[in-house]
C-alpha cells in the first residue's frame, strides 16, 4: 500500500482530517530522518576517522600522557633558560674581569716603558760620563786588576 493510499484509508476510516494529517506528518518525519541520517553518515565517518588520527598522534602507544610530557618539557625548558641566564651572567663577569686585567696589563706595560726609558737615560748619562772621564784622563779606564 502506498503512502497516498494509506492517507486516503486513514481519512476514510477515522473520519477525520486530523488522523490523516498525523499520518502524513509522521511519514514525513520518518523520511526526513532517513534523509538526514543518509546525509550525516559520511560526515560522521569522516569525523570519526579524523578523531582516530588525532588520538593516535596524542596517544601514540606511549606509556605517558602527551599533556604530562609537554608539561614536563616546559619545566625542563625553564631550567635550561635559567642555566643560560646564569651562563650569561658568568660570561659578563669574565668579560669585566678581562677588562680589568687588560687595564692592569696596560699599567704594567706603562711601568715597563718608564723603567726602560729610565734605564736608557741612565745608560746615556753613563756613556756621557765615561766619555768625559776618558777625555780628562787618557789612562781611564784602568786595566783589569789594578
Amino acid at each position: 500500500m502506498t503512502f497516498m493510499e494509506q492517507a486516503a484509508e486513514q481519512v476514510a476510516t477515522s473520519g477525520g482530517l486530523l488522523g490523516a494529517l498525523g499520518t502524513v506528518l509522521g511519514t514525513a518525519a520518518v523520511v526526513a530522518l532517513g534523509l538526514a541520517a543518509r546525509w550525516l553518515k559520511p560526515r560522521l565517518d569522516e569525523l570519526l576517522g579524523k578523531t582516530e588520527k588525532v588520538r593516535e598522534h596524542v596517544a601514540n602507544d606511549h606509556k605517558t600522557n602527551l599533556r604530562n610530557d609537554v608539561d614536563g618539557l616546559g619545566s625542563k625548558l625553564d631550567a635550561v633558560l635559567a642555566g643560560v641566564a646564569e651562563m650569561r651572567r658568568d660570561i659578563g663577569g669574565l668579560r669585566e674581569e678581562n677588562r680589568q686585567q687588560r687595564a692592569e696589563l696596560e699599567g704594567v706595560r706603562g711601568d715597563v716603558r718608564r723603567v726602560q726609558d729610565t734605564a736608557e737615560s741612565a745608560r746615556r748619562e753613563a756613556a756621557t760620563a765615561s766619555r768625559r772621564l776618558r777625555d780628562l784622563d787618557p789612562a781611564y779606564p784602568p786595566p783589569d786588576g789594578d
